[in-house]
């Protein structure tokens, strides 16, 4: 897996890989991680994909971390988080 790119994006750190003919974008927060992975053909090159990083982006990624950071919390409460 070769790394293409890595920044901050918010509270976010954002590292865009080539790997197998596919972009795998990785976002990160704290203890939490989301993987994307794209097929390299229906972009233009790495640039394609970065720009399409945009706010929409950003915020689906948001609502996703807090999801996810209810789970990890329900691991060690015992509780289950109310389905959304």
């Amino acid at each position: 897996m070769r790394t293409l790119a890595e920044f901050s994006q918010g509270r976010d750190k954002i590292t865009l890989m080539h790997w197998n003919e596919k972009y795998v974008i990785r976002v990160e927060r704290g203890p939490l991680e989301q993987t994307y992975k794209l097929d390299a053909l229906d972009f233009a090159g790495p640039e394609d994909v970065r720009a399409r990083l945009d706010l929409a982006f950003t915020e689906s990624c948001d609502r996703t971390f807090q999801l996810m950071g209810q789970e990890l919390a329900a691991l060690f409460t015992g509780e289950r988080p109310s389905a959304v």
